[in-house]
């Protein structure tokens, strides 16, 4: 099993490796493999870092970024996809990563990075996986990995293994407040376990698939962990900000609004009165493909 004859040493590729919210996020009692089960809305968005791909003659993943706080070794998820289908190439890739999603910020960036390079694989590659196999296989890299395939709006259940594409009941656009703070995941689910009692898993509410969005079950953590952050909500609060919103474990903070001239409008307006924090108005990114069964 090898490349098709659309890779040859030399060819250069540019592709787009989305970032993601959580739109809700309830979080269940850990199960007996060790890990919270979730049930949550995953929108995919257009902020998004660049993979400048090239084709190399040596069988190796050479990695370079603009951002320093990026790992550029074994530890990295696109080094990991790479040598768990090392056996199936004929050349090796450089990789250049021009970051946009902060790191640490809840948006699933190494996550989606590890995606799309399967993704690129899947397209040029033979591998030896059908698609209902990439999902077990994405998720050996990280439980939000198996989300990225397809992307756009989707119910993400179990460990983030268990995806079901849901159609958005309302044009959203969103307004991500971001800033410059980094948050531990591991730290968050620990804490959580500590100051509550998480309920047992159950079936999915109606009112997530009916509306989408909706509480997430970590902010009072993130916010007793990291009281900084809690004091970025208040300020934007005091600013008028429609309902401000925690994505995931990370530091993203976001609102939504109906039409695209409004969330422009919000990211002028708020990056003129606050120096602590960027804010960006994104897109949401539609559903790819149907390789993902429900």
């Amino acid at each position: 099993m090898s490349f098709s004859g659309t890779l040859q040493s030399g060819r250069e590729f540019t592709l787009r490796s989305f970032s993601k919210l959580n739109l809700s996020l309830l979080v269940y009692a850990i199960n007996n493999s060790g890990y919270h089960p979730i049930c949550s809305v995953f929108q995919e968005i257009s902020l998004h870092d660049t993979l400048l791909i090239r084709v190399i003659e040596d069988k190796q993943c050479i990695l370079q970024c603009d951002d320093p706080a990026f790992p550029c070794d074994h530890r990295n998820l696109l080094v990991k996809v790479f040598e768990s289908l090392k056996a199936y190439m004929d050349f090796g890739f450089m990789i250049t990563v021009k970051k946009q999603v902060p790191i640490g910020g809840g948006l699933g960036g190494g996550s989606s990075n590890a995606a799309t390079f399967i993704r690129f694989l899947v397209r040029h590659c033979k591998l030896p996986y059908t698609s209902a196999q990439l999902i077990p296989f994405a998720k050996s890299f990280g439980a939000d990995v198996p989300f990225f395939l397809d992307g756009g709006m989707q119910l993400v259940r179990g460990i983030g293994d268990r995806l079901r594409h849901i159609d958005p009941t309302e044009a959203r656009y969103f307004v991500l407040i971001l800033p410059s703070l980094k948050i531990s995941t591991k730290m968050v689910f620990n804490a959580y376990d500590v100051f509550n009692l998480p309920p047992k898993a159950s079936k999915t509410p109606k009112a997530i698939i009916q509306y989408q969005l909706g509480d997430n079950m970590l902010r009072e953590t993130v916010f007793k962990l990291y009281p900084k952050l809690e004091s970025i909500c208040q300020q934007f609060e005091q600013l008028g900000c429609p309902t401000i919103r925690l994505s995931g474990t990370g530091s993203t903070l976001f609102f939504v609004v109906s039409s695209w001239q409004e969330a422009q409008n919000w990211e002028l307006k708020l990056n003129k009165k606050v120096n602590n924090c960027t804010v960006i108005a994104v897109k949401p990114v539609p559903f790819r493909s149907q390789t993902i069964a429900s």
